[in-house]
């Protein structure tokens, strides 16, 4: 059954922060559940792991986040599960060549390329046997701190510059 939003909540990215900043992740969190729900429509958890591009998923502790996020439902895949999905997307991706350039690495691709191919994912644009389509959103909310705004706004121009450019209207973000 499909949900009418894929909820992504950085906290576990956050782990280090004092007990006052986790709190203010979570009452947003909170706060959008809240409202999710008290319009009636449903949500799932979802989480990235960047595996790849800034090498946090080593050292990952999934337990812990799962313990501090009070939820064990949360739908985990890390940016190297993206990379054939990714690799597909890049070559629908119009800008400038230099720009494109940009976003392949030695290792895969940039922060914002995943982000972008992970919300594509998350909306049903793309599909990958590991993300099953009851994971499928018409809308994505994210809580996420201000320190990945950039990453997150250069993903939703690259978005912009593909097929799915519509997609771009489908993305919300709650920055703390």
């Amino acid at each position: 059954m499909s949900t009418d939003y894929s909820v992504e909540c950085a906290l576990p990215y956050t782990l280090d922060l004092s007990d006052e900043q986790q709190q203010k992740f979570v009452l947003a969190f909170n706060g959008l559940a809240s409202k999710i729900h008290e319009s009636g429509q449903t949500f799932h958890r979802v989480l990235l792991i960047d595996d790849v591009s800034n090498g946090a998923g080593e050292g990952f502790d999934l337990a812990a986040y799962r313990n501090v996020s009070a939820t064990s439902d949360t739908f985990v895949m890390s940016e190297s599960m993206l990379n054939g999905l990714a690799e597909r997307l890049i070559k629908q991706v119009e800008l400038p060549q230099n720009d494109i350039e940009r976003l392949k690495t030695e290792t895969g691709f940039s922060s914002p390329f995943y982000i972008a191919t992970w919300t594509l994912l998350r909306l049903g644009f793309l599909e990958h046997p590991d993300f099953p389509p009851e994971q499928v959103s018409p809308w994505v909310a994210n809580v996420l701190p201000e320190s990945f705004r950039e990453g997150e706004e250069e993903s939703m121009r690259i978005i912009s510059s593909t097929p799915f450019a519509q997609a771009v209207s489908q993305v919300e973000y709650t920055y703390i």
